[in-house]
């Protein structure tokens, strides 16, 4: 438990002090309880965008790809420069072109963003960090976000998506395999938090009391 919480507050804390950044909750739409995960972006010291993806799953989800888009009036992302804290860093692969994918952004440890069975990805209670090269802005904005759990539920046989959708992104345009889409929950850009050093830590607090609860 100790452990647990350390590293929230690591993933979390480290991204608070880097000055002013964003972050968003998600939710799995099949199951939002169990499938979860903090997607939180800034903008480094070099003008390099950084995403820190902590998976917060209950059981033995992974997380094993996702997708966002910058919404700014600015070239996006040119390159996938650094990736580390996931179970296979050199796996993860960026690209546009991959079934599943509905974004500009997408980032995949298999073959694909509908199924399969990659054994790489972001762990529970781990943190993967992404470090992207582009014109960004300070802050920038990240919209149209997708994360991708696999091996979820009790029995490790599941698997789920969870969306902020604002612009333009239909969260049931690519269904589960196998399964009809079903009504989520979607978040809208109120969900969308800008904070400064000092709030980030009340956020972070926040995320370990959850733990705690």
């Amino acid at each position: 438990m100790i452990k647990q919480i350390f590293k929230t507050f690591m993933a979390l804390g480290l991204v608070a002090f880097a000055g002013q950044a964003s972050a968003v909750i998600i939710e799995g739409t099949t199951n939002p309880d169990d499938n979860t995960a903090d997607f939180t972006w800034s903008i480094g010291s070099d003008g390099e965008l950084i995403i820190s993806l902590s998976n917060t799953s209950n059981f033995d989800a992974l997380i094993t790809g996702f997708q966002f888009e910058v919404a700014d009036d600015s070239d996006g992302v040119s390159a996938l420069v650094d990736v580390t804290g996931t179970d296979g860093n050199d796996g993860w692969n960026w690209t546009t072109d991959v079934t599943g994918c509905s974004a500009d952004e997408c980032l995949v440890t298999g073959r694909n963003l509908n199924g399969g069975d990659p054994r790489d990805g972001i762990g529970v209670a781990s943190t993967g960090i992404f470090t992207f090269l582009g014109d960004f802005l300070d802050p920038t904005t990240i919209v149209n976000i997708m994360v991708r759990f696999q091996r979820t539920g009790s029995d490790g046989e599941g698997s789920d998506r969870g969306y902020i959708c604002e612009i333009g992104c239909d969260p049931h345009e690519v269904p589960e395999p196998g399964t009809f889409p079903a009504v989520g929950r979607v978040y809208s850009a109120t969900r969308v938090t800008r904070f400064n050093c000092f709030n980030s830590i009340a956020y972070v607090l926040a995320r370990v009391l959850l733990y705690v609860r």
